[in-house]
């Protein structure tokens, strides 16, 4: 069994064609992780509200279950992920790249394309995971009543494929249409 997810993509008459073919590769340079297949991580909310912000509410949401290989997952909640990120970092600033004109997204797409040429385990990573702090009060909890920290009840997070080959899809199907 996989692992639920969502993708929301614009309604242009085409949903028959995506079924058909599977997953869109979002290219967006504002694409957190940089090029890939994004779905949100079984948010059925939040994939409808990106709907409605990104394609003024005409909009598709496809749910897929998909099976992950969690070792090959680079995620920015995870200690190791993040410390291997700053290694990696670290090498840029001791090198000749201007890190100011860099994100993630285009860090990550260096790395993930370094290694297609050389074949080395640079970066071993198939997929990201990453979670998106959002303004929606009403899922915040406090962890006591004397402090102020809190964590979230609906958390956005969501999953970049980075090629299509890695995307293993046990079911894709249209369950929304605007």
């Amino acid at each position: 069994m996989g692992h639920i997810c969502h993708q929301t993509l614009e309604n242009q008459g085409n949903s028959k064609d995506i079924l058909s073919s599977g997953p869109i590769k979002g290219t967006n340079k504002n694409n957190y992780f940089g090029e890939g297949y994004y779905f949100w991580d079984d948010n059925l909310k939040h994939a409808k509200w990106w709907g409605k912000k990104q394609y003024n509410s005409k909009y598709y949401v496809f749910e897929a279950d998909i099976v992950f290989d969690l070792n090959r997952m680079f995620d920015v909640t995870d200690r190791s992920c993040i410390s291997f990120l700053k290694d990696v970092v670290d090498e840029f600033l001791e090198g000749d790249i201007d890190l100011p004109d860099y994100f993630l997204g285009s860090i990550l797409t260096l790395l993930f394309e370094e290694e297609v040429k050389t074949t080395n385990q640079l970066f071993p990573y198939l997929y990201a995971k990453g979670i998106d702090f959002n303004n929606d009060y009403s899922s915040r909890m406090n962890y006591s009543p004397i402090t102020k920290s809190y964590f979230l009840l609906n958390p956005t997070t969501f999953f970049c494929i980075f090629k299509e080959e890695n995307i293993h899809l046990q079911t894709f199907e249209l369950i929304v249409e605007y």
